[in-house]
């Protein structure tokens, strides 16, 4: 059985490494699929201002008080995604950045990613009609926030039961 074994290891070693790296790879995507936490809930903020990582982490963990646990996980996780798009191309200081934006709000309006929408630019982003007006920003649990001065709440018509609990 010895001979055997050497016999692999001297013709088939190149073999066994790289098959070993492949599966060390695997088990290391698995890993961090698993350690990944998933949110319950997105809520997109669209405008051309920029806000800070930790202002969104306050939005973030003030909607968590008022929403329920989606995925079963024991808590409720909810990740602000900010669309620096604000429709004028002439106007941005960086095009790829704009360009950027623009797709990731295209594939969140279309696929219905986020609960809902806060947004300076009503008109432009609900311009065929198909996202519902809840009210303003200064109405939701997000009341007093000067950087949300203004906005308005959207969401998609099979949301709006959700939404409405942001609402005071």
């Amino acid at each position: 059985m010895k001979k055997k074994w050497e016999h692999l290891w001297l013709y088939y070693k190149w073999y066994l490494i790289a098959g070993a790296g492949v599966l060390l790879l695997l088990l290391n995507f698995w890993a961090q699929k698993i350690r990944t936490p998933r949110p319950d809930y997105y809520v997109s903020i669209v405008t051309g201002n920029q806000i800070s990582e930790s202002t969104r982490e306050g939005y973030a963990a003030r909607l968590e008080t008022v929403l329920d646990d989606r995925n079963g996980d024991g808590k409720v996780t909810v990740l602000v995604n900010l669309y620096r798009y604000d429709g004028r191309p002439g106007e941005a200081e960086d095009t790829s950045a704009f360009m950027a934006a623009a797709v990731q709000l295209a594939a969140d309006l279309q696929e219905g990613i986020s609960l809902c929408y806060l947004t300076d630019g009503e008109a432009l982003l609900n311009a065929d009609g198909t996202l519902t007006r809840l009210g303003r920003a200064e109405d939701t649990v997000l009341s007093g926030q000067p950087e949300l001065s203004g906005f308005t709440l959207l969401c998609r018509p099979e949301n709006v039961e959700t939404t409405n609990r942001l609402l005071k």
